[in-house]
């Protein structure tokens, strides 16, 4: 279950990530995409694991024009919040409506994990993931276009290559994005052995 709500008050976690955490060198520092609006952040996304943990999509413009994501864990017990970040600028988006975003992650429990995305294009209620080993996954979409559910995974080996597929209310496909990868083909990663 997801749900997506303003936040009365940006959390301190996501504001130190926001102005501090992103900025790895020098280059980092003066880029206009590594500049976060942290006063515009909002929370899009919620989901409450069975063991209490919590996952949170938290996402604020940037001066680059783009999006930065905070995807948020904070323990059940209470202790430091963890989590994965990216970041875009206008410059690097495609013209018209943006292709779907999915990012698959490890929860804070080893073996267990999550996806979470957003799907641009209008009309969409889910969408279903569908695995190179034959599992397949389908996650509603709320209201805003974005998602996010425990994934059902048999391994504790990440999901690597799968297909998306943006659905309507009538379970017709209005997005697909076939052979995609959990690290989106970065330069530099190569594919788990």
């Amino acid at each position: 279950m997801t749900t997506s709500e303003p936040a009365d008050r940006i959390p301190a976690g996501v504001v130190r990530k926001f102005r501090d955490g992103l900025v790895r060198d020098e280059l980092d520092r003066t880029s206009p995409m590594f500049r976060v609006i942290v006063d515009q952040a909002a929370m899009m996304a919620r989901l409450r694991t069975p063991d209490g943990e919590v996952i949170e999509w938290w996402e604020a413009p940037n001066e680059a024009g783009g999006t930065f994501i905070y995807l948020r864990q904070l323990p059940a017990d209470g202790g430091d919040e963890q989590g994965s970040t990216q970041g875009d600028s206008a410059e690097g988006r495609p013209p018209g409506v943006p292709p779907m975003l999915i990012v698959i992650d490890e929860t804070l429990r080893r073996g267990r994990w999550f996806v979470a995305g957003h799907i641009f294009r209008p009309g969409a209620v889910a969408v279903r993931l569908e695995f190179e080993d034959g599992h397949s996954h389908e996650v509603a979409v709320q209201p805003n276009g974005y998602f996010l559910d425990l994934l059902p995974w048999p391994s504790e080996a990440q999901p690597w290559r799968f297909d998306a597929v943006a659905l309507d209310g009538r379970g017709r496909a209005i997005e697909r994005d076939a052979d995609r990868h959990t690290f989106d083909d970065l330069p530099g990663t190569e594919e788990p052995s």
